[in-house]
Parts: C-alpha cells; sequence; structure tokens
C-alpha cells in the first residue's frame, strides 16, 4: 500500500493542475453568457483555432512563443468581437436563433479545421522540459507554469469584477453601495 500513496498524491495534483486549467475555460464560458445572455457553443472551436494557431506558428514556423501567444491572443479577440458583432449581437433577444446561430458557428469551425488541419491529433513539444520533484510528486514544469498563470488570471479577473469601479460599475464596490450611474 505504501508503493501506492506517492502515485496517488503524483495523479491527484496532475489531476488538480488539470482541474485549473479548465476552470480558466469554464470561466471564459461564464463570463459569456453572464454579460452577454449567450450561450456560446463555439467556445471550445475557437479554443481549439488558437491552439492550432500555436502549433504552426511556434512549431512549423519557429517563430518565439511569447510573441506566438500574444498574436493568437489579439487574433482570438478579434474573432469572437467579429462573431459577436455580426452575428449575436444582430440576434439579441431572440433566446433560440443566439443558441441555433451558436451551434452553427461550432459545426462551421469545426468543419474548417477537419478540412484545414486534418483529424490527426497533434502536439506540441514541451517549452519548459523538465520535471519538478515536490515532497516526492513529480510534477511537469510546463504543467505548474500553466496552472501558475490560470491562478493568476482567476485572481486578476475576480479583483477586475469584483473589486474595480471601472469594470462593474452596477456591481459590488467597497467605496459605495450603488454608485449614482446606476441609481433608478
Amino acid at each position: 500500500m505504501e508503493g501506492y500513496l506517492p502515485l496517488l498524491a503524483q495523479g491527484l495534483a496532475i489531476g488538480v493542475l488539470t482541474g485549473i486549467l479548465y476552470v480558466l475555460v469554464a470561466l471564459g464560458l461564464t463570463l459569456i453568457y453572464g454579460i452577454l445572455h449567450i450561450v456560446n457553443f463555439a467556445h471550445g472551436e475557437i479554443y481549439m483555432l488558437g491552439a492550432m494557431a500555436v502549433l504552426y506558428l511556434y512549431v512549423v514556423a519557429g517563430l518565439p512563443l511569447v510573441p506566438t501567444l500574444v498574436v493568437i491572443v489579439g487574433l482570438a479577440l478579434l474573432l469572437g468581437l467579429a462573431i459577436e458583432r455580426g452575428i449575436f449581437r444582430v440576434l439579441r433577444g431572440q433566446w433560440l436563433q443566439l443558441v441555433v446561430a451558436s451551434v452553427g458557428i461550432s459545426l462551421v469551425i469545426q468543419s474548417i479545421g477537419w478540412i484545414a488541419f486534418g483529424v490527426q491529433e497533434k502536439s506540441v513539444p514541451s517549452y519548459l522540459p523538465g520535471i519538478v520533484d515536490l515532497f516526492g510528486i513529480r510534477l511537469p514544469r510546463e504543467r505548474l507554469l500553466a496552472a501558475g498563470v490560470a491562478v493568476v488570471l482567476v485572481a486578476a479577473l475576480y479583483w477586475l469584477v469584483y473589486r474595480t469601479r471601472w469594470a462593474w460599475p452596477c456591481g459590488p464596490s467597497r467605496r459605495t453601495k450603488r454608485p449614482p450611474a446606476c441609481s433608478a
């Protein structure tokens, strides 16, 4: 039994690190629904396009990782803005049409992805090779870095949404109960 405890601890640690990344993606879905009241079924497909862009720009073209990620985040923001302005905003208030449009966008992006990238699984080589040994638990360095970045992003998002009047003018604030702009 003692031989299995380190393996159990390692499995739990990797599960927690993977879960942190899933939480970051789920927060994106929650924010989209909470702010725009849109169930965006194309969220995962836009994530897939970003992953394929990393593969082709970082691995195939040989560009440095950090500038590649900055460019990809910018392109994903522009794609999301184009979808919101071009389709979702036009259908605002029509719940069923929004859901159908969102599923349609998802299917179109999936089909384009299958045609452009194929259906074979692809992988990006490790950008931070090596293993970190924490109290007998061996974890990949890149997964620790990704989880750390995810935790920082979630904390920053929490601070932005709940602690500033700039981003959440009608929500909770430490300064006033309800800003004048939200008074009815």
